[in-house]
């Protein structure tokens, strides 16, 4: 075993007085760790701090370690100097898309024509330059998209413009007005492509507002069918948008352009009309005339046989479009029927079959009356399969409306009627259902063409059912309704009153929820009866 007792004394040079002791047995294969004594006077001769400079070499760093925490200090620094461009560069392109994406409405309705309009930034119209080579290009370029702005002005000889979000469903609570001026001289040209709002009538909820300014008639659009072209005379023209709380529909979309006075023009599916007026076809050799020099029922004996017309003898008959196949959509027929003033008329529907629906919106038979003072009274409107009751009139004049949309289809009706002798009055009854005495009336008339009954008798087996509702807080109001109907008013002129569409609303708005808790649904649509215009129209129980 070796002995690692001797201890090695090395002492420093000149002025230092440190010791450094050195231990093989710490280090047993490097050996002892200081000089022979001939060479650390050699190295004390030559060095002047040998202890220092040895203890600082101990002391370097590492430069590799150092160089290579500075490359990815680096590199940490350039990606993140990159991303922030980025960033930047980003925010840029989006702050600047808005001016230079905002593309305008198809330029289909106009392209034939080609042109020129002008871009305003409150509206979404352009300006552009059409040629056979670009048109394609432009049509696909300027699909339809969302239509941001409300309203605006609109200059230039041509334009687009539509609702708010077209063709998504417009916003409710909107009113956008576009103001459409173009050069003195010209006149304006409107077309609206496109229509879906809440249709109504009289247009009381959502609708579009169109009229020349600074003064002129109003005209109002609602509904799901567009119009014919508008001409006008007037070279500015206010266009309102308007909607409720309540959407139901993806708004419109039209175009304008400046035409030369004189130079008007309608679509090719339209019957161009005098004073500026185009029509839907539907509208021609309807039995009604819209243009002021008859033109729109001008030879129209051979359509008449199959849509409208006027029937003026003493019975006759007339049947919807295809009778008896399938009808087509979107028919709008209207028969007159006139007889010598001293008869009335007896109308009756075979082989009837309509689209049925609750309250007979799509398709439709109307009929009405000419009271004394030449307007028409409202008798009622009809669908479904179950032909209505055999109606007869007093009056000598009828018209029977027939109109279809684009949905369903079915067979149709043929219609018979017959003048019937009314030099004497029909004769007023007194009043003899108990439940109906005490009304505001105390005469009525049979038989009753409103519900096709013949007798008074017949009513008191009808109103058995209706005993057990005595009770409902609602009875009163639902008894006038009833009664109403079942036993109308005869008036001291001899005219026979149905209950107005008021009385009917009234009953059905207080007893329809008490009648759902006894399992009874609301028996009858309140549209069918005519509204409170006149006296002469229907009656208040």
């Amino acid at each position: 075993m070796k002995d690692y007792s001797d201890v090695i004394l090395c002492p420093e040079a000149n002025e230092l007085s440190k010791t450094e002791f050195c231990n093989p047995a710490f280090d047993p294969e490097a050996g002892p760790s200081c000089p022979a004594p001939a060479l650390q006077k050699n190295a004390s001769s030559s060095l002047k701090a040998p202890w220092h400079a040895q203890h600082l070499r101990r002391l370097q760093p590492d430069c590799h370690f150092s160089w290579l925490c500075i490359l990815l200090l680096s590199g940490l620094l350039v990606l993140l100097l990159g991303l922030l461009v980025a960033i930047i560069l980003a925010q840029f392109q989006a702050t600047s898309l808005p001016r230079t994406t905002q593309s305008p409405l198809p330029t289909r309705g106009l392209a034939p024509k080609g042109g020129i309009s002008s871009t305003t930034p409150n509206a979404r119209t352009t300006t552009t330059t059409t040629s056979p080579a670009t048109t394609q290009q432009q049509e696909v370029a300027m699909s339809p998209t969302h239509q941001i702005t409300c309203g605006g002005l609109l200059h230039g000889p041509r334009g687009f413009f539509s609702s708010p979000n077209y063709p998504d469903l417009y916003p409710p609570h909107s009113h956008c007005v576009w103001h459409i001026q173009v050069a003195t001289g010209q006149t304006i040209q409107l077309k609206i492509q496109a229509l879906s709002i809440e249709g109504v009538p009289a247009c009381l909820f959502d609708r579009l507002e169109i009229a020349p300014e600074p003064s002129g008639s109003l005209l109002r659009v609602c509904g799901k069918t567009p119009p014919a072209t508008l001409n006008t005379n007037a070279s500015h023209l206010r266009v309102s948008f308007v909607s409720d709380d309540d959407v139901e529909g993806s708004g419109f979309q039209a175009w304008y352009q400046a035409v030369a006075p004189g130079h008007w023009s309608c679509a090719q599916n339209e019957f161009r009309c005098d004073e500026l007026l185009c029509l839907k076809h539907d509208l021609v050799c309807d039995g009604i005339t819209n243009c002021a020099d008859g033109s729109d029922e001008a030879n129209c004996s051979a359509k008449n046989l199959g849509c409208g017309g006027n029937l003026t003898g003493l019975h006759g008959v007339f049947s919807t479009p295809n009778y008896p196949q399938h009808y087509p959509h979107q028919q709008l027929c209207t028969w007159y029927i006139s007889v010598p003033m001293e008869y009335g008329i007896e109308l009756q529907f075979h082989n009837f079959s309509l689209e049925a629906q609750a309250e007979c919106k799509f398709d439709y038979v109307e009929v009405y009356e000419a009271s004394s003072s030449r307007a028409f009274s409202f008798l009622g409107r009809f669908c479904g399969a179950k032909p209505p009751a055999p109606l007869i009139s007093s009056q000598h004049q009828l018209a029977v409306i027939f109109k279809t949309d684009l949905g369903i289809s079915s067979g149709g009706f043929l219609a018979t009627y017959q003048a019937i002798n009314t030099s004497e009055k029909p004769a007023c009854e007194p009043v003899q259902v108990e439940m109906c005495l005490g009304l505001s009336y105390n005469t009525t008339a049979f038989p009753n063409i409103w519900v096709g009954l013949g007798t008074q008798s017949e009513v008191v087996d009808i109103l058995r059912g209706y005993k057990s509702l005595t009770s409902l807080p609602c009875y009163q109001n639902f008894r006038r309704f009833l009664c109403g109907l079942l036993v109308p008013h005869c008036t001291p002129l001899g005219t026979v009153l149905p209950p107005c569409r008021s009385v009917c609303q009234e009953a059905e708005q207080q007893c329809q929820s008490s009648l759902a808790l006894l399992g009874t649904p609301w028996p009858f649509n309140c549209n069918r009866l005519p509204e409170a215009a006149s006296l002469e129209a229907c009656s208040q129980p």
